[in-house]
């Protein structure tokens, strides 16, 4: 996910947020149906491997394409897009519960059974289930949304006369008005002219080549630009390294945390398990909501305060205890963190 989030993310900036924003997602729903086929373990590494790659790159797309869309007084809404990683995890969770407890092997060692392609898919049918999904919604955006460049990378790159053809056919879709013409547009600085291969001579942001290392140098220059602004950029990069170390843990370990912290330390049922799984996910959904809510109300300190109450909140969680349904809330609590 990591690669691809680099990979990704820089191609936006050169080959535009519309076509990585639709071939990252695509790329791995299709690598997910693949993995679900997988003959050994090191083919269905290096599927994941290529899903994650795909998947990595669309994260961050999905963000930055929704915020160059978004006008500034309405951002608040980022927040509440994570309600849909939850509801993402929550069909997941639905997906292995109908599977995985029906069509698995057990512990060969325990059973004296062999695990074959016949008595043990469902975590292939969960691959599969996944992919498909994931590829139907893919093709969907593709065929049905039909995406434009973003106005804000075609102002980065100097191509005013879509800017405007882009914001008149939002304004003309939703009913709003619009009065933006070309003039406005180049009233606000001279477009240079373009020769083949080369950047815009106006977009200052820009080095000389589109497909150069200097244009890869000159967006991360810009992010330590001054003292205020490096540190700013330190923070947030440890901040996501922090969480993209814990939350896929979690996540990974946590059927296996159901699983042997259950009911008074005794375990739980295979289908009892994962239905306490999606149960956690689904409980994740409504926080989000309420985030974007605080941040757009600006309660406590806004997204500042948002901040301190959504990691302090699950807190409380991690007292000991071992019920089952503890068990479920200690899940649901730590969802969102």
């Amino acid at each position: 996910m990591l690669v691809g989030a680099l990979f990704w993310g820089l191609s936006a900036d050169i080959i535009g947020r519309k076509y990585a924003f639709n071939i990252s997602l695509l790329l791995s729903s299709v690598f997910c149906i693949v993995a679900g086929a997988a003959p050994n373990w090191i083919v269905l590494g290096l599927f994941v491997c290529l899903a994650a790659f795909g998947s990595g790159g669309n994260l961050v797309l999905d963000t930055t394409v929704f915020l160059e869309y978004l006008p500034s007084r309405h951002q608040w809404l980022l927040t509440l897009l994570a309600c849909w990683w939850g509801a993402g995890q929550f069909v997941a969770g639905l997906f292995a519960w109908a599977y995985l407890p029906n069509f698995s092997c057990g512990d060969p060692a325990t059973t004296g059974i062999k695990c074959t392609w016949h008595n043990n898919y469902g975590w292939r049918l969960v691959w599969f289930s996944s992919g498909a999904l994931v590829f139907i919604l893919s093709i969907l955006r593709i065929t049905v949304i039909k995406l434009r460049e973003t106005p804000k990378y075609l102002v980065g790159e100097g191509r005013d006369a879509e800017v405007v053809d882009t914001l008149q056919y939002i304004a003309q879709r939703y009913n709003r008005p619009c009065s933006l013409t070309l003039e406005q547009m180049q009233a606000c600085g001279t477009v240079g002219g373009a020769l083949p291969g080369n950047r815009r001579g106006s977009v200052s942001a820009h080095a000389k080549k589109k497909f150069s290392f200097a244009e890869v140098g000159m967006h991360l220059r810009g992010l330590f630009a001054t003292k205020k602004l490096a540190l700013s950029t330190s923070l947030i990069w440890l901040s996501w390294t922090l969480i993209g170390l814990a939350y896929p843990l979690y996540n990974v370990f946590l059927p296996v945390y159901l699983a042997s912290r259950g009911a008074e330390l005794g375990g739980l049922s295979p289908s009892k398990q994962w239905t306490y799984y999606a149960a956690a996910n689904l409980c994740s959904i409504p926080s989000p909501i309420l985030a974007g809510y605080m941040c757009k109300s600006r309660w406590f300190w806004g997204r500042r305060g948002t901040m301190i109450i959504g990691v302090r909140t699950p807190h409380p969680t991690y007292l000991p205890a071992t019920p089952p349904l503890y068990c479920l809330g200690r899940a649901s609590g730590s969802g969102r963190e």
